[in-house]
């Protein structure tokens, strides 16, 4: 057994204990991926079996544990209320020491580029069965620690200006953001209070939270499967669908925009009483996708090639001519 098997073993056996296993059903185990999300995936062979064990220990940090608890109770207390498939669990523990869900292995994602407009269609369909099932979620609270604050302003202005600060600092961006070109993304970034606004002027719902092609699996007969709810909170519902687009935008994918912006419209507005007009959920889909361009990617693009930054910022302009905000 090799030194990395060895570790896994060791991390794994007390884990295997609180999720009601003993160790010696455990056949083979490996890491597929360690601490993006602050969780360690590993495929497991339990008792004959093949299944994904997702473990977010505590020595991870406050903030991932909390992320780590927060899926363990939506699978326990909310997963069997909504439309949606989910991964089926097998096992699930949550302590002080760490957090973990044994799930059902299902086939892997698929890279954006290789969904079709009809995939598209299908998770803008399904994201409307979501967020219309909890529609107005304030009327009828969800149980659990589903209320949680999205878009605060005052933090989001600060946390703009530092991102984009330190990113005119780094040298590859020098001849990029000129300070003129500075001074036009604080003109943007002034204008946080109307998207905050925009967003929140349609009734809260229950969200995924991190909508991208990578949380989506499919099962055997096709079916999607919604995975990674470490995010679920109440919040606005077409931002869901917006970030699934950007991302795949950002990941190579030519994205169907109107057409999955027309199948979540129609999955939404058939099952909500007084549904806002599909313009206006566009603007809010534009909205959203101008917020999280401007506060949340600039910290992924410290380390970036120029060309990264430009294509962000060409799309900032777009939804900043979209939205009429510097009129």
């Amino acid at each position: 057994m090799s030194e990395h098997e060895q570790r896994d073993w060791q991390i794994l056996a007390p884990v295997l204990l609180k999720l009601g296993w003993q160790m010696e059903a455990l056949g083979a185990c490996r890491l597929l991926q360690a601490g993006i999300s602050g969780a360690s995936i590993y495929l497991v062979q339990i008792a004959g079996t093949e299944a994904i064990l997702k473990l977010t220990r505590a020595d991870q940090g406050a903030h991932a544990s909390a992320r780590g608890s927060h899926e363990v109770a939506f699978y326990r207390q909310l997963a069997a209320r909504i439309p949606l498939a989910v991964p089926h669990v097998l096992a699930s523990c949550s302590d002080a020491t760490c957090s973990a869900v044994l799930l059902q292995r299902y086939q892997p994602a698929r890279a954006a580029d290789q969904w079709t407009a009809a995939d598209y269609c299908m998770a803008a369909h399904e994201l409307g069965l979501l967020h219309a099932t909890f529609w107005d979620v304030s009327r009828h609270p969800a149980p659990g620690p589903w209320f949680r604050a999205d878009h605060q302003l005052i933090p989001a202005m600060q946390q703009a200006r530092h991102a984009w600060e330190l990113l005119a600092q780094q040298p590859q961006f020098a001849s990029f953001l000129t300070p003129s070109r500075c001074a036009w993304v604080d003109r943007v970034g002034a204008c946080l209070p109307a998207l905050a606004a925009l967003l929140h002027s349609i009734p809260r719902t229950l969200c995924h939270g991190d909508c991208t092609t990578h949380n989506v699996l499919r099962d055997m007969v096709g079916r999607l499967i919604w995975i990674d709810w470490q995010e679920v909170r109440l919040g606005c519902g077409p931002d869901d669908l917006a970030f699934l687009l950007q991302r795949a935008t950002i990941d190579g994918a030519h994205v169907p925009y109107e057409a999955a912006l027309e199948s979540y419209y129609a999955s939404l507005a058939a099952r909500i009483p007084r549904p806002p007009a599909i313009t206006h959920v566009r603007q809010v889909m534009a909205a959203a996708d101008l917020w999280t361009r401007i506060i949340a990617w600039p910290t992924y693009l410290t380390q970036a090639p120029a060309a990264a930054l430009a294509a962000q910022v060409h799309a900032i302009e777009q939804l900043v001519e979209q939205l009429q905000l510097l009129v």
